[in-house]
């Protein structure tokens, strides 16, 4: 098979220098560190100024999750994201706020 202009170029292998290199370059920072009595994997265990202190909110992450989610369904039946009736699920109206059946679609495209 050719290269043709629409194929993403393909990296270049490593030399042998280059590995070489890289494995004596680790090889030393593994030394260093068991030198130092740890200091390097000590000074890398420490949160930068930018990071969050704490758990994440999981409650904050359902919330948004549950906002995007498709409705309850049962069958060919929904539930509306506003009055939580239980309709034909080919009927709803779907909008960036939920999934509505055809009485609160119309109620919202009014207000």
């Amino acid at each position: 098979m050719s290269d043709s202009p629409f194929d993403p170029p393909k990296p270049k292998p490593p030399t042998a220098k280059e590995t070489a290199v890289t494995v004596i370059g680790g090889l030393g920072v593994i030394a260093a560190d068991i030198a130092t009595g740890g200091l390097l994997s000590t000074l890398a265990a420490i949160p930068s100024g930018g990071e969050r202190e704490g758990p994440p909110d999981i409650r904050a992450g359902l919330a948004a999750i549950a906002d995007t989610a498709a409705p309850a369904r049962d069958g060919d039946r929904a539930a509306c994201t506003r009055c939580a009736a239980w309709v034909p699920y080919a009927s709803m109206a779907l909008n960036e706020d939920g999934y509505f059946c055809a009485r609160c679609a119309a109620e919202l495209s009014q207000g």
